[in-house]
């Protein structure tokens, strides 16, 4: 659901005018990495002493592994594939300070899982059934591109 509630917060002085490039949510697979960009522009109001902006992103709920190494002190925010749990959804926020005021937008993340690789041992050969009872299926090189486990197999005729 959405919410239309609006926050509103007095300052001293303007903040920066902050977004984050493309739609308010977005829909992943897991196993995709995700690249975001902030933008931000420093205000200009009168009394502003410095027009530098430092950037931060959080994420929540939270998620091993999430710091600098991801550019969370960066305008950009690479999230890597396989760090967001399928089927949960996440609120990122970008941040933007200039002195002491800053200003903040999110974005809502949903994780899908991702459809299963299936990979048959001998796949690309025609078998004949006349001169043999047993035909064994070997799919064990299957796998989950979200490195989910375990998989389970079903072979249908048809």
């Amino acid at each position: 659901a959405q919410s239309d509630a609006i926050e509103f917060s007095k300052a001293s002085s303007a903040g920066p005018l902050v977004k984050i490039e493309g739609e308010e949510y977005i829909e992943v697979a897991a196993s995709k990495e995700l690249q975001l960009l902030g933008a931000a522009q420093p205000s200009r109001c009168k009394g502003v002493a410095s027009t530098d902006l430092l950037f931060s992103w959080h994420i929540q709920p939270s998620v091993p592994g999430f710091g600098k190494g991801w550019g969370s002190y960066r305008r950009s925010l690479l999230v890597p594939a396989n760090a967001l749990q399928p089927g949960i959804e996440y609120t990122l926020t970008f941040e933007a300070s200039q002195d002491s005021v800053s200003s903040v937008t999110r974005v809502r993340v949903k994780s899908l899982a991702s459809a299963p690789v299936a990979k048959l041992s001998g796949g690309d050969r025609m078998v004949s059934l006349a001169n043999t009872s047993m035909i064994v299926l070997d799919a064990s090189a299957s796998y989950s591109p979200d490195g989910l486990v375990p998989l389970r197999y079903t072979w249908r005729c048809g």
